[in-house]
Formats: structure tokens, C-alpha cells, sequence
């Protein structure tokens, strides 16, 4: 879709309002890997097999590298597999055999301990026993802690496997520290800024708070990955692209949050290594967007490989950043320059300006998204109106079509309504007023309300 690299509201059919990750889901989201700035650097190939082998780590996933001896790592490989084939239960019975007969020959802090309650666990997880995996990896843990020293690289992946079911308990605030804590020790071990294995931890971190969006501890982080590719990569390689566009997605997160940054955990992040700045003037988040929106557009519009798709999409993103922070003049050339890009794709250019863009809306904690209507049965209510938006992409005038069960929200959608932000609509090169542009809004309804009469 030509909507930008991530700034813009998605629409779904009927143009219900949507967004990124809803709240519901977030205790999965949080525990597993592949948001967006994982995507985006995967994409972008960089370290493709540490990362891999660092993120199989954290889900609990049994494919990480035995450190046993021989006999052992080729019967403990042979278990990973089965686990991952199903066998889980099988697993747990004889690994746990195998365990209470190594401790009665070696001692409970016998090293080879180690893979065997991380193997464990990985059982335990597979079955959904989320305290019993952790149980064991924290035993692996501790026994890793005694035979290694306390900041060893060895500690990273238990840590994330710990932090792993931490957040699939609910337990944020411990799955923070454990996360924060692999960091530590990436920072102590790999002191060199291009070491892809520093990159890595940074990576994983920053994802961990996007994921609980804590953006701007995020932010913090995303300081040290922007100096790295600035000095290591050239300006249009499509890593450090991707590290700009997500810092600017963060950027847009703190100042408008989505619904589901409201009722995200609550826990303390304390980034590890992060030193307070002298005091001076700080440059507001719309300043610090556009700056970093302008470089990168520059880079594409100058790059002579680029598509006409991939320089509209940047031009969209200044754009909607300029109408988002109440600056639609400056973005309104912005368009223009956009249709031009896209008038060869008349489909491309159809998807971006036929109708007005919702580029933000304020929404109520009862808000539901079309996706967790489709996974979940929930009792919702449903407003629906009618907005004229006006060539400056705001609503200038709202209707309601169709409440149900009741009216109980229709007042609060149509203020939240009024305040929304859109890209404007246009024809012919240039910004319309646009009427009749339909919007649902979907809410929970408490199961204690009934419907009034």
C-alpha cells in the first residue's frame, strides 16, 4: 500500500478504524519476536544468522548450539528435534530421569546441567507450561551463573528464555529486568560499536520495548543503532533506512500514541548504559521527525535506482507527519508532488488520494479492532457516521448514520471524530473536500450493560 512507511493509520473495509498490535494480543506480541523493527532489519539482512540464532533463544524454540559433550549434545539434539516434532512429553519424563542420575554422580552443579534444564524447559513450553519452563531455565541459570561468573555471554539466551515466560505470565516488570540485564552484558562484553553482536542486543531490545511500547525507552536505544549506522553504512542502505523510519514510528508513538500504548503493562524500563544529557535546548518531536523525514526523502528522491513508488511513499511520510503535527500547508505540496510520482499507477495513485487517509484518531479503551472482532467473540456497539473533511485533511463536518445497540457512544465518537487527522483527498493534482467519508467505530459493550431501551 502507498500509505508510507508506517506513520499512517491503516484502513479496513468500511473504513472501520484500525491500528498496529491491540492490547488484547500484547502478552503473546510482547513474549515472541517479529515487530516491526525486526521485520524491517530482516528484511534488510543484517546479521541474518546471529540474529537468528539469538531470536530462536527467546521463544523457546530448541534448535540453539549444545555445549555438552559429545554423546550427550548428539542424544540432547536428537530431543530438540523430537520436541519440535511433538514429542514434548516424552521429552520431559526422560530428560528429567536423566537429570536426577547426573546430580547423583556429579553433584547439582554439575556444567552439563545446564543444556539439560534448558532442553527441560524447552519441553515445558512447548505444552504451554509456562511456570515450569521457567522453573527450569532459572535452575539452568543459576548453575550457568556458578560455573560461568556473573556477567558471562553465556547468561544471554537463558535470560531471554526467562523473560520469554516471564511476559507469558504477566510478570513485566521481571521480563524487563531479564531483557535489560541480556543487554547489560552485551554492552560489558561487546565494547566494539560494529560488533554484530552488540547490534543484535540493541536490536532485541529496542523490540522488547516496542513491543510493550515503552517508546521511549525505545527512543534511548534507537540513539545508539541512528549513530551506528550513520558512521558504518551509507546513507541509502536499506538497513540504516529502516533504523531512521523506525526511530521516526517512535517519535510519532510518544506524542500520538496508539489504543494500544494506553493499555499497554505498566513496568519501569531502566535502559542499561544511558547517561543523562547536559542540559540544553531539546528539539520537539515534530522538529526531530521532520529532520530525520527530509534526510531520508532526500536520499530516496536523489537515488537514481529508486522507484517512482518508493519516492512517493517517502514524500507521503513528510507529508502526513507535517498534517499530523498541524502544519498542512507544508504537506499539501508534499501531495502534490506525490500524484505526480504516482500518475503513470493510476491503481497507486487511486489506493493513496481518491478518499481522505485517517492518519490518527484518538480513540476510547473500549475501542475494538475489526482483527480482534474476527479472533475473539466479543459483544461490541457500533457508531457510525458520515465526515466531510476538507481539502487541509480536517474534519469539518460529521453525521451520524447508524447507532446500535444504543447511543450511549455516539457523542464521544463524533468529538473523537472531529479531532481525527486525515490525508486529504485529491483530483486532478490538487487537495478536494471530500463528503459522505464513512467511519465505524466498534466498542466493547460491558456484559453487565444491556442494551437501553
Amino acid at each position: 500500500m502507498i500509505v508510507g512507511q508506517g506513520i499512517s493509520w491503516s484502513l479496513g473495509s468500511q473504513a472501520s478504524v484500525t491500528a498496529h498490535t491491540h492490547p488484547v494480543a500484547l502478552r503473546n506480541t510482547a513474549a515472541s519476536k517479529g515487530t516491526k523493527i525486526v521485520r524491517l532489519m530482516l528484511a534488510s539482512g543484517i546479521a541474518f544468522a546471529h540474529w537468528h540464532a539469538c531470536a530462536s533463544e527467546t521463544d523457546g524454540s530448541v534448535d540453539q548450539e549444545l555445549q555438552t559433550q559429545p554423546k550427550q549434545r548428539l542424544e540432547l539434539a536428537d530431543w530438540r528435534t523430537r520436541i519440535n516434532a511433538g514429542e514434548a512429553r516424552e521429552a520431559i519424563s526422560v530428560i528429567a530421569s536423566d537429570i536426577e542420575a547426573l546430580k547423583k554422580e556429579s553433584g547439582p552443579y554439575d556444567e552439563t546441567l545446564i543444556d539439560l534444564y534448558t532442553v527441560l524447559g524447552d519441553a515445558h513450553y512447548r505444552l504451554d507450561h509456562y511456570r515450569d519452563a521457567l522453573s527450569a531455565y532459572r535452575v539452568a541459570s543459576d548453575i550457568s551463573r556458578i560455573a560461568n561468573g556473573l556477567h558471562s555471554p553465556e547468561h544471554i539466551g537463558l535470560a531471554y528464555r526467562e523473560a520469554n515466560m516471564l511476559a507469558r505470565i504477566g510478570a513485566w516488570q521481571s521480563a524487563n529486568d531479564r531483557h535489560e540485564y541480556a543487554y547489560s552484558i552485551v554492552l560489558r562484553e561487546y565494547e566494539e560499536e560494529s560488533d554484530p553482536r552488540r547490534i543484535q542486543g540493541q536490536i532485541r531490545l529496542v523490540d522488547w520495548y516496542e513491543s510493550t511500547r515503552k517508546f521511549r525507552a525505545a527512543l534511548v536505544v534507537y540513539d545508539k543503532l541512528r549513530s551506528h549506522v550513520k558512521q558504518h553504512y551509507p546513507p541509502a542502505h536499506s538497513f540504516a533506512l529502516a533504523v531512521r523510519r523506525s526511530y521516526v514510528q517512535a517519535l510519532r508513538e510518544t506524542s500520538f500514541p496508539m489504543p494500544d500504548t494506553k493499555l499497554a503493562p505498566w513496568f519501569r524500563p531502566r535502559v542499561p548504559g544511558w547517561e543523562p544529557k547536559p542540559f540544553r535546548r531539546r528539539l520537539s518531536n515534530y522538529e526531530l521527525g521532520k529532520e530525520e523525514l527530509e534526510s531520508i526523502g532526500h536520499i530516496v528522491l536523489t537515488n537514481p535506482v529508486a522507484t517512482n513508488e518508493e519516492q512517493a511513499s517517502a514524500l507521503l511520510d513528510l507529508a502526513d507527519w507535517h498534517v499530523l503535527f498541524n502544519r498542512p500547508h507544508k504537506g499539501i505540496q508534499l501531495y502534490r508532488d506525490a500524484w505526480d510520482l504516482l500518475e503513470p499507477t493510476p491503481d497507486l495513485l487511486e489506493e493513496a488520494f481518491a478518499q481522505p487517509k485517517l492518519i490518527h484518531m484518538n480513540v476510547t479503551r473500549s475501542w475494538v479492532s475489526p482483527e480482534r472482532m474476527d479472533k475473539e467473540q466479543i459483544r461490541v456497539g457500533v457508531v457510525q457516521l458520515s465526515l466531510h473533511v476538507n481539502n487541509r485533511g480536517t474534519v469539518v463536518g460529521r453525521k451520524t448514520v447508524a447507532t446500535s445497540p444504543d447511543n450511549r457512544m455516539e457523542y464521544r465518537v463524533r468529538v473523537i471524530a472531529e479531532r481525527a487527522k486525515y490525508r486529504p483527498a485529491f483530483k486532478d493534482g490538487e487537495s478536494v473536500r471530500a463528503r459522505n467519508v464513512p467511519l465505524v467505530y466498534n466498542y466493547a459493550l460491558s456484559r453487565s450493560l444491556s442494551p437501553r431501551r
